[in-house]
């Protein structure tokens, strides 16, 4: 029985993270084409909020621009936006945290105390209040969003680097001579790569979510550039009349969180039956 139900969560496992895979490249390949297409400037009111069609396949906006066009541009900013917040969160939470773990008592307790200071407040109202302050842009998003992110990968990466500096093989390396950085990225930070990826799949979906939030209060990206949230927002007031114009952001939206919780999902099954 155990071996049979352990035979179907690796066949899940496998579907989920086959199908996240697929979504991503999905998502990738419409990033690239969002980020080919030029600007629209012409506005035709007179076709303003039509339903899609074969000439407009999603239909028109507000003010009668191509809808498809727009969620291609919001894709680009998208993507790239939530992999360069989670890159650069990830970056600094792993110095932070092998910081924390292989260093003294003292610093760990300082790196630990300015964590907790972070994370006591809502991830979200954080970054509303910090863009409220420095103004939408989009480096100020990434700003706001890495300064959020970070805490988490840094708390896991000195969780389990306090684990893995008393096992053997660090314990043997420190006996040979070897430093605190040689120990960090020779011998510890290699175990921890499926739990970054993991982490990492999981905090691509939530800065999506937040970035979504933020520009639909108008506080993430300028307005004149478009993005999933402001598109969401603009056509709220139309929710009635055109759906088209929530209805194809809110799904375009939801498949690509769901790509990056599949995945992750997926990756931590594979990494439960590795371990086991």
């Amino acid at each position: 029985m155990n071996q049979r139900a352990n035979s179907l969560g690796l066949n899940s496992s496998r579907l989920a993270l086959r199908l996240g895979l697929l979504l991503g490249v999905v998502y990738l390949l419409l990033a690239l084409i969002g980020a080919t297409l030029a600007p629209e400037t012409e506005l035709n009111l007179e076709a303003r909020l039509s339903a899609p069609s074969a000439s407009h396949l999603l239909g028109l906006d507000e003010n009668g621009q191509d809808l498809l066009k727009q969620l291609l541009q919001s894709a680009f900013l998208s993507v790239s936006l939530s992999i360069v917040v989670v890159a650069s969160s990830a970056a600094i939470g792993i110095l932070m945290g092998l910081w924390s773990g292989l260093a003294s008592a003292r610093v760990d307790n300082l790196v630990m105390r300015t964590i907790e200071i972070l994370q006591a407040f809502p991830t979200f109202l954080f970054a509303l209040g910090l863009l409220a302050a420095i103004g939408p842009s989009y480096w100020n998003l990434v700003l706001a969003m890495t300064i959020t992110t970070w805490a988490g990968f840094a708390r896991l990466i000195r969780g389990e680097a306090l684990h893995l500096k008393s096992r053997e093989f660090v314990e043997a390396s420190k006996g040979f001579g070897s430093n605190r950085i040689h120990r960090a990225f020779r011998h510890i930070l290699p175990q921890l790569n499926g739990l970054i990826l993991i982490h990492s799949s999981y905090s691509v979906a939530g800065v999506v979510i937040a970035e979504a939030g933020l520009s639909f209060l108008g506080l993430g990206l300028p307005v004149e550039t478009p993005s999933w949230g402001q598109l969401l927002n603009r056509g709220r007031p139309y929710l009635m009349e055109a759906p088209h114009i929530c209805l194809a952001t809110g799904l375009l939206l939801s498949g690509y969180i769901l790509c990056f919780y599949l995945l992750g999902d997926g990756l931590r099954a594979r990494l439960a039956v590795k371990s086991n």
